[in-house]
């Protein structure tokens, strides 16, 4: 899976990246697409596109960090000393 994506990175980029820096681009992401919905509210944005691809990316964001909670989860129930 190496769709590229809107800003010209790839889903393999992005599960490349630590989970600090995920968080950091989640973050900017967020106030981005805040940012776009001023606009619109203030007829400034051309573009609507724009917020479309940037809820995309979010969600992209959101999933990879996800699937990185759930192996940890299976990681820690897989240990030896949990078994009953």
């Amino acid at each position: 899976m190496s769709a590229k994506i809107s800003n010209g990175l790839k889903v393999k980029d992005l599960r490349q990246k630590t989970s600090e820096e995920l968080k950091k681009m989640l973050a900017g992401k967020q106030e981005e697409l805040l940012n776009l919905r001023f606009e619109i509210a203030n007829r400034k944005l051309k573009d609507f596109s724009r917020v479309e691809k940037g809820r995309k990316m979010i969600a992209r964001i959101l999933t990879i960090v996800r699937e990185r909670e759930l192996q940890e989860g299976a990681a820690k129930q897989k240990s030896p000393g949990f078994e009953k």
